[in-house]
Protein backbone atom coordinates (compact mmCIF):
# COMPACT_ATOMS: atom_id res chain seq x y z
CA UNK A 1 0.00 0.00 0.00
CA UNK A 2 2.54 2.70 -0.95
CA UNK A 3 1.29 6.19 -0.96
CA UNK A 4 -1.72 5.49 1.10
CA UNK A 5 -2.60 7.30 4.17
CA UNK A 6 -3.09 5.53 7.27
CA UNK A 7 -5.74 7.05 9.94
CA UNK A 8 -4.08 6.29 13.33
CA UNK A 9 -7.31 6.73 15.07
CA UNK A 10 -8.91 4.07 12.93
CA UNK A 11 -5.27 1.66 14.16
CA UNK A 12 -6.21 2.29 17.29
CA UNK A 13 -10.16 1.53 17.09
CA UNK A 14 -8.74 -1.55 15.36
CA UNK A 15 -6.28 -2.54 18.08
CA UNK A 16 -8.91 -1.84 20.57
CA UNK A 17 -12.15 -4.19 18.85
CA UNK A 18 -8.93 -6.94 18.71
CA UNK A 19 -7.83 -6.76 22.32
CA UNK A 20 -11.72 -6.86 23.02
CA UNK A 21 -12.02 -9.81 21.36
CA UNK A 22 -9.51 -11.82 22.34
CA UNK A 23 -10.64 -10.67 26.77
CA UNK A 24 -13.80 -12.28 25.67
CA UNK A 25 -12.73 -15.17 24.45
CA UNK A 26 -10.59 -15.96 27.56
CA UNK A 27 -13.89 -15.95 29.35
CA UNK A 28 -15.67 -18.63 27.09
CA UNK A 29 -13.17 -21.28 25.87
CA UNK A 30 -13.89 -23.74 28.82
CA UNK A 31 -17.23 -23.97 30.50
CA UNK A 32 -16.89 -23.61 33.92
CA UNK A 33 -13.88 -20.90 33.69
CA UNK A 34 -13.75 -17.27 33.85
CA UNK A 35 -11.25 -14.79 33.53
CA UNK A 36 -11.57 -10.84 34.59
CA UNK A 37 -10.07 -7.80 34.81
CA UNK A 38 -11.22 -6.45 38.21
CA UNK A 39 -12.22 -2.50 38.77
CA UNK A 40 -9.49 -0.54 40.17
CA UNK A 41 -8.78 2.88 41.16
CA UNK A 42 -5.38 4.36 41.25
CA UNK A 43 -4.93 7.65 43.82
CA UNK A 44 -1.99 9.58 43.65
CA UNK A 45 -1.24 10.59 47.25
CA UNK A 46 1.28 13.14 48.25
CA UNK A 47 3.62 10.67 49.69
CA UNK A 48 2.14 7.21 48.12
CA UNK A 49 -0.04 5.46 45.71
CA UNK A 50 -2.97 3.60 47.10
CA UNK A 51 -4.84 0.59 44.41
CA UNK A 52 -7.64 -0.10 45.30
CA UNK A 53 -8.84 -3.38 43.59
CA UNK A 54 -12.27 -5.11 44.10
CA UNK A 55 -12.05 -8.93 44.40
CA UNK A 56 -15.32 -9.93 45.84
CA UNK A 57 -15.70 -13.68 46.57
CA UNK A 58 -12.03 -14.44 47.03
CA UNK A 59 -9.79 -15.10 50.50
CA UNK A 60 -6.79 -13.16 51.03
CA UNK A 61 -4.54 -16.10 50.57
CA UNK A 62 -5.90 -16.41 46.64
CA UNK A 63 -4.30 -13.05 46.28
CA UNK A 64 -0.72 -12.36 44.62
CA UNK A 65 0.99 -9.37 44.31
CA UNK A 66 3.85 -8.60 42.43
CA UNK A 67 5.75 -5.52 41.93
CA UNK A 68 8.03 -5.29 38.95
CA UNK A 69 9.95 -2.22 37.75
CA UNK A 70 7.46 0.22 37.36
CA UNK A 71 3.90 -1.42 37.39
CA UNK A 72 2.41 -3.82 39.74
CA UNK A 73 0.26 -7.06 38.45
CA UNK A 74 -2.59 -8.68 40.99
CA UNK A 75 -4.13 -12.32 39.98
CA UNK A 76 -6.12 -14.16 41.98
CA UNK A 77 -7.36 -17.79 41.19
CA UNK A 78 -10.64 -18.79 42.92
CA UNK A 79 -12.44 -22.71 42.86
CA UNK A 80 -15.68 -23.82 43.86
CA UNK A 81 -16.80 -27.32 44.01
CA UNK A 82 -20.69 -28.19 44.49
CA UNK A 83 -21.27 -32.30 45.21
CA UNK A 84 -24.70 -33.18 46.39
CA UNK A 85 -25.15 -37.04 46.86
CA UNK A 86 -28.74 -38.09 47.34
CA UNK A 87 -30.12 -41.68 47.02
CA UNK A 88 -32.05 -40.79 43.45
CA UNK A 89 -29.18 -38.64 41.89
CA UNK A 90 -25.80 -37.52 42.13
CA UNK A 91 -24.83 -33.60 41.28
CA UNK A 92 -21.18 -32.64 40.43
CA UNK A 93 -20.38 -28.70 39.87
CA UNK A 94 -16.77 -26.99 39.69
CA UNK A 95 -16.18 -23.31 39.07
CA UNK A 96 -13.00 -21.79 38.36
CA UNK A 97 -11.94 -17.65 38.31
CA UNK A 98 -9.09 -16.30 37.51
CA UNK A 99 -8.66 -12.10 38.39
CA UNK A 100 -5.37 -10.46 37.02
CA UNK A 101 -4.77 -6.63 36.03
CA UNK A 102 -1.59 -4.97 35.73
CA UNK A 103 -0.96 -1.06 35.76
CA UNK A 104 1.69 0.64 35.66
CA UNK A 105 2.89 3.32 38.07
CA UNK A 106 2.26 6.79 37.59
CA UNK A 107 5.71 7.48 39.77
CA UNK A 108 8.48 5.04 40.62
CA UNK A 109 8.04 3.57 43.86
CA UNK A 110 10.16 1.68 46.44
CA UNK A 111 9.01 -2.09 46.14
CA UNK A 112 10.40 -2.66 49.61
CA UNK A 113 7.41 -0.20 50.96
CA UNK A 114 4.33 -2.44 49.43
CA UNK A 115 1.87 -3.04 51.95
CA UNK A 116 -1.25 -4.92 51.26
CA UNK A 117 -4.88 -5.00 53.30
CA UNK A 118 -7.40 -7.21 51.92
CA UNK A 119 -11.05 -6.79 53.76
CA UNK A 120 -14.77 -7.53 52.39
CA UNK A 121 -13.85 -8.17 49.12
CA UNK A 122 -11.58 -4.80 48.49
CA UNK A 123 -8.01 -4.95 48.41
CA UNK A 124 -6.01 -2.13 49.56
CA UNK A 125 -2.39 -1.52 48.18
CA UNK A 126 0.30 1.11 49.07
CA UNK A 127 3.53 2.52 47.67
CA UNK A 128 5.34 4.96 49.12
CA UNK A 129 7.10 7.05 46.41
CA UNK A 130 10.75 6.54 46.10
CA UNK A 131 12.10 9.73 47.99
CA UNK A 132 15.58 9.59 46.23
CA UNK A 133 14.12 9.98 42.70
CA UNK A 134 11.58 12.85 41.96
CA UNK A 135 9.85 13.11 39.20
CA UNK A 136 11.50 15.82 36.87
CA UNK A 137 9.08 18.12 34.40
CA UNK A 138 11.18 20.17 32.00
CA UNK A 139 9.72 22.10 29.83
CA UNK A 140 10.85 22.15 25.66
CA UNK A 141 11.02 25.24 23.62
CA UNK A 142 9.45 24.38 20.64
CA UNK A 143 11.75 25.95 17.48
Amino acid sequence: MAGSIVNPYEEVLRLKRSVDKLFESMGTETEGSDVRMPVVDLIDEKNEILLVVELPGLKKDDIKIAVVDNAVTIRADKSAENEEKKKEYYYSERQYSSFFRTLPLPEEVDPNSVKAKYKDGVLEVRFKKNENKKREIKEVKVE
